[in-house]
């Protein structure tokens, strides 16, 4: 007959009082090799992963290798009561055998029962265990202290103080990460050498061109730096700990959630400037082609027929491109609602360029600030352009003869003034959220 070993190494946890030298792996290895086990067995392995274990014997029972599971407890194979006695039952049908060292049982239906009442109080002691260390946990984070989680980009473990031999840690500054994190931060909200505010992804590309690299050595990829960028503990200096369940990754109760104080890294004014501009271009509410796309009038031009948004087409011929301006509003319900337009790009965008240079931006008007923005629209990257056209002129109707530029003095205000209007409440007078589509009262 052949022994196999299981539940050494893999799920073995140490316990013992302070100060005394104790493993866990001889004490329960030593018992497996006790001499009640030494009935004429003859070991084969020393440790297998449970689940492969239950799937080779039970796949491979007519060749199945051993006949018997060896454990110190019950408790080292299963701490679920219910699974525990299934998957017995399934092995003892593919002619394989669980037997424990420390608690001895037959096969007589009073033994049965012993071992399914000794599951039953294993898994009862490991709740009763870890609600004890959830507890204890939760407390030390409440106390400010760190619980040993890998810390976030910037910040690294520093001893806090000791308790006897227990000792106690927070989190502190990584002089070489915060400035890591300072970086990521200014590159997407002013850009780098006068490029203007870069998106996630092309933070990603150039901190990865100009060498930098994770704290483990590989290269940033764009869901770690949108964590960082959307990571409040950096500005906000609480950290919430317990927001999810370990074993089911669902989230905990909020009352539960105990915050941690950590250094401050970043600016709140930078984060809250960051956050306005991540929910400005997130894709569900700005689709990525408005937010990055090439063509300057995406999301500002709409049909002065139908309301409905431009999109952008293209066509080659002998060697030449050339490129329109549609409305959706025909091909997506056809001439009995809009008859449809079809507009030269570079013809729209001189048109409605110079519409706004020459009347929307007059000296009379903003003397001091006609000057650069005129200078921004025509000579500026495609960004620059399309962020100032936003501003000035929110809506552009296209019509067979016309092209109306529509904008409202109160965002140009407060351009002039300096004053932020992204990521601000919707304002009671924009005509677009007034129900009957009326004027400004």
């Amino acid at each position: 007959m052949v022994l196999l070993l299981c539940g050494l190494a893999a799920v073995f946890q140490a316990s013992g009082s302070d100060g005394v030298a104790f493993d866990p792996f001889s004490f329960q290895q030593d018992g497996l090799a006790a001499p009640e086990v030494d009935v004429g067995w003859r070991q084969i392995a020393d440790t297998l992963v449970v689940p492969e274990m239950i799937e080779g014997a039970q796949a491979t029972s007519s060749e199945c290798t051993f006949d018997v599971i060896c454990v110190h407890t019950f408790s080292r194979f299963y701490r679920n009561g219910a699974e525990m006695e299934m998957t017995i039952r399934r092995l003892k049908k593919a002619g394989v055998e669980v037997v424990s060292v420390t608690q001895p049982t037959g096969d007589d239906p009073s033994q049965s029962l012993m071992r399914q009442i000794i599951g039953i109080f294993d898994e009862y002691i490991s709740r009763e265990n870890g609600k004890n260390v959830t507890r204890a946990m939760r407390e030390s984070a409440k106390q400010g202290f760190w619980n040993g989680a890998t810390p976030p980009l910037g910040h690294r473990i520093v001893e806090a103080e000791r308790r006897g031999s227990k000792i106690k840690k927070r989190l502190g500054v990584d002089s070489v990460g915060s400035e890591l994190v300072r970086l990521i931060f200014a590159l997407y909200a002013e850009g780098h050498e006068g490029s203007g505010p870069l998106g996630v992804k092309e933070v990603t590309k150039l901190l990865n061109a100009k060498g930098y690299r994770t704290r483990r050595g590989s290269t940033f990829g764009l869901g770690p730096v949108f964590g960082i960028v959307t990571k409040a503990c950096y500005a906000t200096g609480k950290w919430p700990y317990g927001c999810r369940n370990s074993r089911t990754r669902g989230l905990n109760n909020p009352a539960d959630i105990v915050e941690i104080d950590v250094p401050v890294i970043v600016p709140l004014v930078l984060f809250e400037q960051v956050q306005a501009r991540l929910s400005a271009h997130y894709p569900k509410v700005t689709p990525p082609r408005v937010a990055n796309g090439p063509s300057l009038l995406v999301g500002l031009a709409t049909c002065a027929s139908c309301r409905a948004g431009m999109t952008r087409t293209g066509t080659a011929k002998r060697g030449k491109a050339y490129s329109y301006h549609n409305f959706g509003g025909c091909h997506a319900k056809g001439r009995a609602v809009c008859k449809g337009r079809h507009v030269p790009t570079v013809k729209l965008h001189l048109a409605v360029t110079q519409a706004v240079r020459d009347k929307l931006l007059t000296p009379e008007c903003i003397a001091a600030f006609v000057d650069l923005v005129r200078q921004k629209i025509e000579t500026a990257d495609i960004e620059a352009r399309k962020a100032y056209f936003q501003v000035v002129a929110p809506e552009i109707r296209v019509d067979d003869h016309k092209i109306q530029i529509i904008g409202d003095k109160a965002s140009l205000a407060a351009v002039i003034a300096g004053k932020q209007t992204a990521g601000g409440k919707v304002s009671g007078f924009v005509r677009k959220w007034r129900a009957r589509q009326d004027s400004n009262p």
